[in-house]
């Protein structure tokens, strides 16, 4: 059994990705979301904050507990701070990070390539990162997964 799971395109990658696709198609056609710019804005930034503190507690999360988000060897399930309310905080903070700045340039391509992305995660990271979890962790993390929402 590998150590890791094998995960082809390494989820920063696909936000970055997501982000420069949703900005080139806004630069090529401009598509907004509100007609009041300024509601837009003062959404996307909270919604930034949100998603910058999410990320934060995640990762401050796993490193308390010692467990290496990165696709290291997964020694246990960790199910508290954000991961009590979601199995996947990181992947949430990353969804929200895209959604804000859609909001914040008031572009609706940022929304259609957070749907993208999310699908995207589920079916190329998540469904292997819990078919890993589940060999390596077994009965603990089915309980985890029974008990904890993938997403929100």
């Amino acid at each position: 059994m590998p150590n890791k799971p094998n995960i082809a395109i390494k989820p920063p990658k696909v936000l970055l990705t997501s982000l420069a696709l949703a900005m080139v198609f806004h630069l090529w056609r401009e598509i907004d979301i509100f007609s009041e710019v300024q509601v837009a804005q003062a959404v996307g930034w909270v919604l930034l904050a949100l998603s910058v503190l999410l990320m934060l507690w995640a990762v401050k999360t796993m490193n308390k507990h010692k467990v290496d988000f990165r696709f290291a060897p997964v020694p246990r399930v960790v199910s508290k701070g954000p991961y009590k309310f979601t199995r996947n905080p990181m992947y949430v903070a990353m969804t929200l990070l895209v959604i804000s700045i859609g909001f914040i340039l008031n572009g609706a391509w940022f929304l259609i390539m957070a749907g993208l992305f999310v699908v995207f995660i589920q079916i190329n990271v998540v469904h292997v990162e819990e078919k890993y979890l589940e060999k390596e962790l077994g009965e603990e993390y089915k309980k985890y997964k029974a008990r904890v929402r993938a997403w929100l």
